[in-house]
């Protein structure tokens, strides 16, 4: 994959990322999990900014790009995972809650999404940092 379509796959998980962040910002009244949920997104998406700006055909982020159950792979089915659970599309725009009108998350599912994120998030900056040295 050359950088440009690296940069492509980067953000497209942007977009995927900024979705979920938005709709789960829209609950009125969300558990101190769902707000945890939402910083760690918004981490994760500040890091995938990082690496749109410093991907190369050299880097060790370049090289995660490739693998078939690589990070970004990972990170990518967490955050499809998370959107269809919600109700919203992966190809849509917007998150919708349809005509389920409770909270389709139980709070075992958070706490599994959120220890994902949270993985993808350190191993993510740890290849920043590995990258850059």
């Amino acid at each position: 994959m050359d950088p440009l379509g690296a940069t492509a796959s980067i953000v497209n998980l942007l977009q995927l990322a900024g979705n979920v962040i938005k709709y789960l910002n829209g609950l009125k009244h969300s558990s101190e999990d769902i707000k945890r949920l939402v910083v760690e997104l918004c981490t994760i998406r500040g890091l995938l900014l990082t690496v749109k700006d410093l991907v190369t055909e050299e880097s060790v982020l370049h090289e995660s790009l490739h693998e078939q159950d690589g990070l970004f792979s990972q990170i990518e089915s967490s955050l499809q995972l998370l959107a269809s659970k919600i109700g919203g599309s992966t190809t849509n725009t917007t998150l919708k809650l349809g005509t389920n009108l409770r909270w389709p998350l139980r709070k075992d599912d958070v706490k599994d999404t959120l220890s994902s994120i949270e993985r993808q998030k350190t191993l993510l900056s740890l290849a920043l940092q590995s990258d850059q040295m």
